[in-house]
């Protein structure tokens, strides 16, 4: 959880001989040991992937998304955009956290961005305005949806971002 000391515990499991020999082969490829491996993997779902196999979800190449994206309208993307935040998006920070609010908002972008690949959030503060960074590799359409998709959510808070889109990002300015 956000703000407590994270500790090390030892424990034992039994693996699967072959599962574990291609864990050992990637963390040395990655260049980092089979335990920080093990554990990125175990963060990543109590963190995250626990939350979201409650919806019915699929794995695809993010080319394949960025052509989905390209093929429909403007208005479509930022409709499903839209949308994603509103219901899902919605209950997953319900189910996480308990409630929607600037700290858990931001705190799902940060998770999204550290587990999923579909986007890097950055955060800052200039002048006392929070500047918050979405970079994704999905083009314009791209902006469009998760332009659409930030501003639901901070709806969900009362809260109205000012947006700045360009082809694979969306920067959005909350004032103070």
């Amino acid at each position: 959880m956000p703000g407590q000391k994270r500790k090390s515990v030892n424990r034992t499991f039994r693996v699967d001989q072959a599962s574990l020999e291609i864990i050992e082969e990637d963390a040395k490829d990655k260049n980092i040991s089979t335990n920080t491996l093990v554990n990125q993997l175990l963060l990543s779902y109590a963190n995250f992937d626990r939350y979201y196999e409650q919806f019915p979800m699929i794995k695809i190449f993010s080319s394949v998304f960025r052509d989905l994206l390209e093929g429909v309208s403007e208005d479509y993307a930022k409709r499903a955009g839209k949308d994603l935040a509103r219901n899902l998006v919605r209950a997953v920070i319900v189910s996480r956290r308990g409630e929607v609010n600037l700290s858990t908002l931001l705190d799902q972008f940060r998770l999204v961005s550290n587990y999923s690949g579909i986007f890097t959030f950055k955060e800052s503060e200039v002048s006392g305005k929070k500047i918050l960074t979405l970079y994704h590799r999905f083009g314009m359409k791209g902006s469009f949806y998760f332009g659409a998709y930030l501003v639901a959510l901070f709806e969900l808070v009362n809260m109205q971002p000012r947006l700045t889109l360009t082809d694979n990002s969306i920067q959005a300015t909350l004032e103070s």
